[in-house]
């Protein structure tokens, strides 16, 4: 009898353990499944969260498409959509719910021709709590912007051409050596080509200028600051090198420099 009441209090345990692993492990677990998405650097909220379908990023194609500038109009009788290109308001894509094929109107500014496109994708609209859903790299590269996904973070990173321009007017070009007392190095060794930012030596010379000059004292070749970049990764939405910075006797600092040139400190 003690035996059986011993065994009814291990399996009462057992199944208390199983319902707070589903009640809070399954929450932690979805919150860690969210995909964020970053338009020219500004976060995107949307009511109805992106999901991956297929290994597709399907998301709410009216938030997204009025985020970028571009219209949408839903024709119920037909569960079709159309959506208007951001400069001059034309339709630009037409498609429906469930349906692979989706008309991509190509303008000729000269001549004003338009020419229709029916093109086949992966991944077609789906209704979801009643939301059309379309696969984001498609729509996005459509309307012109650059994709970039992060998979540690699950972040997708949308680039107008007009924020790209922006990068490339603030991109250090400055050509020369660093002052004398600034040490650079690298420890981190960056593989291909981070993107159409500052390159490492550009950051770490904008570091210097914009930071490191006036953060301390007397920098001198006897007293040298050492600037080492050891990573890159996201900081704030934004690509980053990842610069360690120290002289002797302080302590080190590290400091975050994006390929937008935004210097960002304490962010650890």
């Amino acid at each position: 009898m003690k035996e059986n009441i011993i065994k009814y209090k291990k399996l009462t345990i057992s199944i208390i353990m199983i319902m707070l692993v589903i009640v809070f492990g399954g929450s932690s677990t979805y919150a860690a499944n969210q995909i964020s998405i970053f338009i020219d650097g500004e976060e995107l909220y949307t009511d109805v969260p992106p999901i991956i379908i297929d290994s597709k990023t399907m998301v709410p194609l009216r938030a997204v498409s009025e985020a970028v500038g571009c219209k949408v109009d839903w024709f119920k009788e037909d569960k079709r959509i159309v959506v208007y290109s951001p400069v001059g308001g034309d339709p630009l894509l037409v498609m429906s719910v469930n349906d692979p094929k989706v008309t991509v109107n190509h303008y000729n500014g000269d001549t004003g021709e338009v020419t229709g496109e029916v093109v086949t994708i992966e991944a077609p609209p789906v209704i979801i709590e009643g939301k059309t859903m379309i696969p984001l790299r498609f729509i996005a590269e459509t309307i012109g912007f650059r994709v970039e996904w992060d998979g540690t973070s699950r972040t997708v990173f949308l680039f107008s051409a007009a924020y790209d321009d922006d990068l490339k007017s603030k991109k250090d070009t400055r050509e020369g050596q660093f002052p004398d007392g600034i040490i650079y190095s690298e420890e981190y060794s960056i593989e291909g080509d981070p993107g159409d930012g500052l390159s490492s030596g550009e950051a770490a010379m904008l570091l210097t200028r914009d930071k490191i000059t006036s953060l301390y004292d007397n920098i001198s070749t006897q007293e040298p600051v050492n600037i080492t970049l050891v990573d890159l990764k996201f900081v704030n939405g934004e690509e980053c090198y990842i610069f360690e910075v120290k002289k002797a006797p302080y302590t080190s600092s590290r400091y975050a420099v994006g390929l937008t040139g935004n210097i960002y400190e304490d962010f650890l």
